[in-house]
């Protein structure tokens, strides 16, 4: 492996990024700072006050102007397999918002990021790197910064009008991050072929991206009907990767598809509804304390039902998965997979449940299993 020289350079693409930040909530901020002083609310003017400090202080953390790129090259020679995916400005910034440990590291809004995966015997090998950006690219960057920035401001000044908008933001950022594992999981897997008619991924390493990953060995993404796996699955064995890759093509093939939308829109529409309404409540002068606490209240009992229903329903279909797993390669390998999950140390270390059930029940149901 060759490593290339440390270089910090300059991100215009962050700059774009925190320019059309900045117009837009300034021009939004500022207008309500104007509205509410009409009225004389106070309270109001010290949130938006603390707000704007607030967002102008977290994006240039978040997303830095200059950042530090060192590129590593894999060794195309000693790899069997390599398998390349590029991933653009807006799976980078995804990155930046919800991965928190990790700063924004784009460089342009026409640059790309390049995750590749070399593959050898039980051998699994990424890398992370920036694309080559010209110069022409970094030209664009600022024309559309300054063309962007006077379109943004007076939207923003057109949006400030309308009392949803703030729960609209929060309702879509509440959302991106509460499904941020999913989603960034999706987004850094590399595609190394099929199995049957099921696309088959390596995800990046959990150990670099520490706390992005939903599942520890793997998961099925509906969208695309698209099997994850931790790379020590796929390279560790063939016990455990059998299982896994067995399992995860039992959520795919039972799983209710028509449900799992509905509870989805459920979530949103019920998300967006409480954001909204408190935000607009706030908005029209609303004082009375427990008609603004209202909304909180109904969502916190709806969160309540929703999880409670969604945890037996996640329960259910974890079953059904093993089912078809003991169908499709038998009792005796599940069995197997299972009980090397029992005895990883990954499984160990993180005293977590599989699936949110025991590992002793999902072995206890399986060895029951009379089908």
């Amino acid at each position: 492996m060759k490593k290339n020289n440390t270089k910090k350079v300059f991100s215009s693409a962050n700059f774009f990024f925190i320019c059309i930040m900045f117009m837009f909530f300034f021009s939004y901020y500022y207008n309500e700072w104007q509205r509410n002083r009409a009225i004389n609310n106070n309270f109001a003017n010290i949130i938006f006050f603390i707000m704007t400090i607030a967002i102008c202080a977290y994006f240039p953390i978040r997303f830095p102007l200059f950042i530090k790129t060192e590129n590593e090259k894999i060794d195309e020679s000693y790899y069997d397999d390599i398998y390349y995916k590029k991933l653009g400005f807006w799976s980078q910034l995804y990155l930046g918002f919800f991965y928190w440990t990790k700063c924004n590291d784009s460089i342009s809004l026409f640059s790309k990021k390049i995750l590749c995966l070399g593959i050898k015997n039980r051998e699994c090998k990424f890398t992370y790197n920036n694309s080559e950006v010209k110069k022409i690219y970094r030209i664009f960057d600022f024309i559309l910064t300054v063309i962007s920035s006077i379109v943004v401001f007076f939207l923003a000044q057109e949006f400030s009008k309308m009392g949803i908008v703030y729960g609209l933001t929060l309702s879509v950022f509440s959302l991106l991050f509460a499904f941020r594992n999913i989603i960034l999981n999706h987004i850094f897997s590399v595609k190394i072929g099929n199995e049957e008619e099921y696309n088959l991924s390596i995800m990046y390493p959990y150990c670099i991206f520490d706390g992005i990953m939903s599942r520890k060995y793997g998961f099925a993404y509906y969208g695309d009907n698209n099997i994850l796996l931790q790379k020590d699955v796929f390279c560790g064995g063939e016990i455990l990767k059998k299982y896994i890759i067995a399992h995860e093509k039992g959520h795919l093939k039972t799983s209710n598809r028509t449900k799992n939308l509905l509870l989805l829109f459920t979530i949103i529409f019920a998300t967006i509804s409480f954001f909204t309404s408190v935000g607009f409540m706030v908005q029209i002068g609303v004082k009375r304390t427990e008609l603004i606490i209202l909304p909180l209240i109904m969502y916190a009992v709806f969160l309540y039902v929703y999880l409670t229903l969604l945890r037996k329903k996640s329960e259910k279909d974890e079953f059904l998965a093993d089912v078809y797993a003991i169908k499709n390669i038998g009792k005796e390998a599940v069995l197997k997979g299972l009980e090397v999950i029992k005895k990883d140390t990954l499984y160990k270390n993180y005293e977590v449940k599989l699936s949110g059930i025991e590992i002793d029940r999902r072995i206890k149901f399986v060895k029951e299993y009379k089908g």
